[in-house]
């Protein structure tokens, strides 16, 4: 059996093997923690570039659309031009508070209308 100046010998042995394997215990669960953290962070992320990719996909929908609706708007511009070259009045001058009257009023049919 062993006696007590054996004992003696081995604590501080004993010691450095308790405080080692409750380091590497700790470790462990920290090791675990940061792997769930990072799992967690990976699907932020790919949840963050689905919307990203989804985002994109109306930005360019949208800018389809407001190309076409100017195209459009050229379209109309160019009928009006055409239907009004042939009335006189139509090149006459318009007095300001007038012009500007009717601008106000379509530019409030227009915002009324507006989504």
């Amino acid at each position: 059996m062993l006696n007590l100046k054996t004992l003696h010998k081995l604590y501080p042995f004993i010691v450095i093997i308790f405080f080692s394997t409750y380091f590497i215990y700790q470790l462990y669960q920290s090791n675990q923690a940061y792997k769930k953290e990072n799992a967690k962070l990976l699907n932020e992320i790919h949840q963050l570039q689905q919307k990203i990719i989804n985002d994109n996909k109306i930005i360019v929908q949208n800018e389809a659309k407001k190309q076409e609706l100017e195209n459009q708007s050229l379209e109309l511009q160019e009928k009006l031009d055409e239907l009004l070259k042939d009335i006189p009045c139509a090149n006459q001058y318009v007095p300001n508070d007038i012009a500007n009257r009717l601008y106000s009023r379509a530019k409030s049919i227009r915002q009324s209308t507006a989504p």
